[in-house]
């Protein structure tokens, strides 16, 4: 459950995710994207796992949002009622100019964001 998750597998999330891998090994560290190639090639590229919402939910202690501003929403919308029963999970937003209110309003009250 020490593994961390990143949505998103573009330019910032892919340079994330392979500081992370370095950190604490390839095995811990799952991607996803909208775009099922962009994960693979991010995955591939930095020897991670590319992986699914559902996956990440259940496994992930730290998930890193490197999405878009504009697609925050759809990715919390995606993601959030897979996490609402977790109390141990850490949101980190790469978000440009999304508020930590915005993402609490996604998120609920109860998120650690």
């Amino acid at each position: 459950m020490n593994k961390i998750g990143f949505i998103g597998g573009g330019n910032m999330g892919g340079a994330l995710a392979s500081a992370a891998v370095k950190t604490v090994g390839a095995q811990n560290v799952l991607i996803v994207d909208r775009d099922e190639q962009t994960a693979a090639v991010c995955a591939a590229r930095i020897g991670a796992t590319a992986s699914s919402y559902a996956q990440i939910a259940a496994e992930c202690r730290v998930i890193f949002l490197a999405v878009k501003p504009n697609l925050v929403a759809t990715a919390a919308a995606t993601l959030w009622p897979m996490l609402n029963e977790r109390k141990d999970v850490l949101l980190v937003s790469m978000a440009a100019g999304v508020p930590i209110a915005t993402l609490t309003s996604l998120f609920g009250a109860k998120a650690h964001i």
